[in-house]
Formats: structure tokens, sequence, C-alpha cells
């Protein structure tokens, strides 16, 4: 289900309940106590899960929900200065109580520069029960934040001429000799202004709904141009900085005059 854009905010991980099913090779399923598997339900990536036991290579998280839901797509967000963990993400779906396998999608084309990978599901599923497995290798295993859920569907792609960029919030200041002192910050946040002209009611309806259920707290998760080769430079988990104004150009059209993201740290 390949569409350029994927503006999404309904996040079901969210909704449900995840347990720990296995991880190996130790067979451990207890929680680590400073990194509780909670923390991938907050909604900033700076604090993470991490198994008990740090050589583990594969860890089986499960995921109830009490209704089923539709998804489509997927994100995961690493650490702010760790970076991204997981190498491999299997996400299975069940049809029942983890019994009935409906489908299986792996991903594996994840940007650990940007610290964020992403992909969509082959086609949509619908299911109350799913099984996330996140493989790396070189074990030290953690999953800050993901998300599991469906595009808006507006089938819009970004529009050419949005605007992107990075935050330095480094400061320094200038001695009276001239010396520099600097309070570097390494972290520097993405941030994106983007406008859509001439959406018909459809799409209004959608983007509105969006609006207003995230408001400028709650994330949403964005990716600007997927055919592009380093799609995820232009992607991430942000939250909309101010709540953006309409305008009507034509009858029936609507247009977003501009909608100011900022990533979430």
């Amino acid at each position: 289900m390949a569409t350029c854009s994927i503006i999404a905010y309904e996040n079901i991980i969210d909704e449900g309940t995840l347990a720990i099913q296995s991880c190996s090779p130790s067979a451990n399923t207890t929680e680590n106590t400073f990194f509780p598997l909670s923390n991938i339900q907050l909604q900033e990536p700076h604090h993470c899960w991490k198994p008990s036991i740090s050589t583990d290579t594969t860890c089986v998280l499960r995921l109830t929900l009490p209704a089923d839901k539709a998804v489509d797509t997927f994100f995961i967000i690493g650490h702010p200065i760790d970076g991204l963990s997981p190498t491999t993400v299997t996400i299975r779906t069940y049809s029942d109580a983890f019994i009935t396998l409906s489908a299986t999608d792996v991903f594996t084309t994840f940007n650990t520069g940007e610290r964020m990978g992403f992909g969509q599901f082959a086609s949509e599923v619908t299911a109350s029960h799913f099984e996330i497995e996140i493989t790396n290798g070189s074990g030290d295993l953690s999953l800050c934040n993901m998300f599991l859920g469906k595009d808006i569907g507006t089938n819009r792609g970004f529009p050419t001429g949005f605007r992107s960029g990075k935050d330095d919030r480094s400061k320094f200041r200038t001695g009276r000799y001239g010396h520099k002192f600097t309070d570097k910050v390494s972290v520097k946040p993405k941030n994106i202004d983007v406008k859509f002209n001439n959406t018909n009611q459809t799409e209004r309806l959608l983007f509105d709904a969006m609006f207003d259920a995230v408001g400028t707290t709650e994330n949403i998760y964005v990716m600007a141009d997927s055919s592009e080769v380093n799609k995820e430079i232009w992607g991430g988990v942000f939250t909309i900085r101010r709540y953006p104004s309409t305008t009507h150009p034509t009858y029936r059209l609507y247009s977003y005059a501009s909608i100011k993201l900022e990533e979430v740290i």
C-alpha cells in the first residue's frame, strides 16, 4: 500500500496492552526496572525500553487491543543520542488471540543516521492481536518509540516547495577579552513547513479531524517523500507548532497556508 507521502496520528500502540513474550537467547521475559516496556507508549522517544539481558539479540513483544483496528503503516524512532537499535522488525498479525497467523510483514530498511525506520504493509490488515519481533545481531536491543496504525488517507503527496531544516539550539557568548564560551547541544530537531493548496472537501475533513485530535501537543508521524533515496531526512515524529489557518481560494476547495512541524526529541 504505497503512497508518496504519509501523515498518521492514531497510534494503536498507545491504545493496547504490551507484554514481553520472549527474548533470546536468554529466554528471559522479565522487565528491565530502569527501562520498562511502558516507555514505548510515552510521547518522547528519549524514554526507551530495553530487555533485562543486554546480550539478547531478539525479543518478541505482544500487543493486545480491546477491539480490531486497521493498520497499514509502521514507524520506529530511535533515541535522540543513542540512535536506532533494531536492524529488523517483523510484525505478525493474528485473527484471534495469538493462535491463527493471518499476515507477516518484515521491515529492514532503517536509517541509523536519522535514527528512524518506516514501512508500509503489503496490504491493509485489521486485527486486535499483533506480535512485534525486533532483532539486532549485536545485542543491546532498545525500542524508544513506535507507531502502528493508518495513514490519514488523503493520498496527497507533499507539494514541491515545502521547507525543511534543523534547529541548532547551541548557544555561545563572547567574553570581554574575546574568549568564546559555548553551550553546545548535539541534538538538532528537524522542522518542516508545508502548504497544502486546493484540498477538496474529503481531504479537508481528514486534515481537520487530525488537527482537532492532536492540537499542538500530540504526536503525528510524517514521511514527506517516501520515494526519496534518503527519505528519512524528511520523516519522523513531530508536533504541530500552531493550529494552521485555512483559506478558500475557490468553491469547495481549501488551502492550508502553513503547517509548521517540529520534531519530538
